[in-house]
């Protein structure tokens, strides 16, 4: 078992290089997997399914947005997307490389990638209210840093190039309430626009709106102001649970996507989502965009750990962790059969990024185990 057709040079230093597993260490680490006989009882399972958006909530809550790292490596990993922007510049299209951030979080992912492309157009929904609140912080705060020039509230409907940033929204008091919460907005092209208050529109009132119209009221009722920044645009941040049903309209239109974005989102769920979720994912796409895929890996470090633990199961491959959230374990083989079997995708790439790191202080070698893969929706 070992990494292919990855960056060689990327990861190598003191403290981080890549590592291969012999048939001998793959063989001695299934045996510790194979040794946890421990299954969780059904009860247990059916209440951290029930239970498993509250889960990731609650996470935010006492984590805020601290837990994570912004993945500012992923530029380097995933070129197709600064290659995209490079393409429509050199066109001088009017049109954008648009990118949809399933499961988005607090902007871990789609922050760094919105910095390091100004061409980019992005749309990100996550099952959290909280995240998503926290992301819209962040995202004021990069656009605080980066602005160049902030007008006055204005009449003027927004340019391209500009963010509307909505007035707070109670993040604990939308928790409970519908599914699908829109955060904040724009007006570049035709998607649909959201109330500042935190409540979701109907489909037939936001239709009757172009969302630049709404966007200019917003602004005019003092509502919203607008930004000007040399970042990408942030169109649209909502909550909304993937597993519960087809992705709205309000919140991006089937067809429409050069990428979406799923990184460490398909381990946080059961298996029995996993192959729906990746038919959805694929429908946003138009024809020629990608899937850019990365999560954890059988034999990863941390599902070892599980099973030296003797941390019961609730399916193969799947634990609980204590805060109640999910963690899955992928074979390459598996995702292939995913994106490619299931969601009528073509794979581009699919791979296991192998990492072996050491703790300056402890000296501990921890070894962790990613898929990374990217899979093209067929132009016909």
């Amino acid at each position: 078992m070992e990494e292919t057709d990855g960056p060689s040079e990327f990861y190598d230093s003191e403290t981080v290089r890549k590592f291969a597993l012999t048939e001998e260490a793959i063989a001695e680490k299934t045996h510790v997997l194979q040794s946890n006989c421990n299954e969780m009882a059904e009860e247990k399972k059916a209440q951290l399914l029930e239970n498993s958006v509250r889960h990731w909530d609650l996470f935010y809550k006492h984590n805020t947005d601290h837990f994570f790292k912004d993945r500012a490596w992923l530029g380097k990993e995933l070129p197709e997307l600064s290659q995209a922007c490079m393409a429509t510049e050199e066109k001088g299209a009017h049109e954008f490389p648009l990118l949809i951030d399933v499961g988005c979080g607090v902007g871990n992912s789609l922050i760094p990638i919105l910095l390091e492309n100004p061409r980019m157009h992005a749309v990100a929904f996550d099952c959290s209210p909280r995240a998503v609140g926290m992301l819209r912080d962040r995202w004021a705060s990069v656009l605080h840093k980066q602005e160049q020039g902030r007008s006055s509230k204005t009449t003027q409907p927004p340019t391209a190039g500009s963010c509307i940033q909505p007035t707070p929204v109670d993040t604990d008091a939308i928790c409970s309430a519908d599914k699908t919460v829109f955060i904040q907005s724009s007006s570049e092209e035709d998607y649909s626009g959201d109330r500042t208050d935190g409540r979701q529109k109907s489909p037939s009132t936001t239709a009757a709106k172009p969302a630049a119209a709404l966007a200019a009221a917003a602004v005019a009722r003092g509502e919203a102001q607008v930004f000007h920044y040399p970042v990408g645009q942030l169109r649209t941040v909502a909550a909304f649970d993937i597993t519960a049903g087809d992705v709205p309209i309000e919140i991006v239109t089937k067809g429409t996507g050069d990428f979406v974005l799923l990184i460490f989102v398909l381990s946080a769920l059961h298996p029995r989502y996993h192959a729906t979720v990746a038919k959805r994912c694929a429908t946003l796409l138009k024809p020629g965009g990608m899937v850019l895929f990365r999560d954890y890996a059988y034999l990863d470090m941390a599902q070892l750990r599980f099973a030296e633990q003797q941390k019961p199961k609730l399916e193969q491959n799947l634990y609980a962790r204590r805060d109640g959230t999910l963690a899955y374990y992928f074979l390459k083989e598996e995702i292939e059969k995913l994106f490619c079997s299931e969601a009528r995708l073509e794979v581009y790439e699919n791979r296991y990024c192998m990492r072996e790191m050491v703790n300056r202080k402890t000296q501990q070698r921890m070894q962790r185990i990613w898929i990374q893969a990217k899979f093209r929706k067929p132009l016909t």
